[in-house]
């Protein structure tokens, strides 16, 4: 669970899992100084972070040689009601061609990209209470 807290400023605030925290704007030609994360560089981060989990400790797991993995991970909305999750990993290691095709189709498989393809049952209700208990 997250709780999310306004700033000081109308459109930033603060993210938290009660361990950690991370600041939360909008750019300055949508009213916010661009001082944190934009949300939906929220759920990129979050997809990207996901792959990147997945395809390390499947490696790790298998004792494949990857180095290091980057994911780029970018959201485009022109179309709103189908939006276009662009996704692009660079493998770095001593790796095969066949140990590559593989961890290609093992970060198709992380759980944050598998829910989201699926879709979410939203639930929204007020608080009377502290959300933060």
């Amino acid at each position: 669970m997250v709780v999310c807290r306004s700033g000081e400023e109308p459109v930033r605030g603060t993210v938290s899992d009660g361990v950690h925290e991370l600041t939360f704007d909008i750019p300055e030609d949508k009213g916010g100084k661009f001082a944190g994360f934009q949300p939906f560089s929220l759920i990129e981060a979050s997809l990207a972070a996901c792959i990147n989990v997945t395809l390390r400790k499947y490696a790790e797991t298998r004792a494949i040689k990857l180095s290091d993995v980057r994911v780029k991970v970018s959201i485009d909305r022109e179309a709103p009601e189908h939006p276009i999750v662009s996704q692009e990993v660079q493998l770095i290691g001593e790796l095969s061609d066949k140990e590559r095709k593989t961890l290609i189709q093992v970060a198709k498989q992380c759980p944050v990209k598998n829910a989201l393809s699926k879709g979410f049952v939203f639930q929204l209700e007020e608080s009377l209470s502290d959300v933060t208990t």
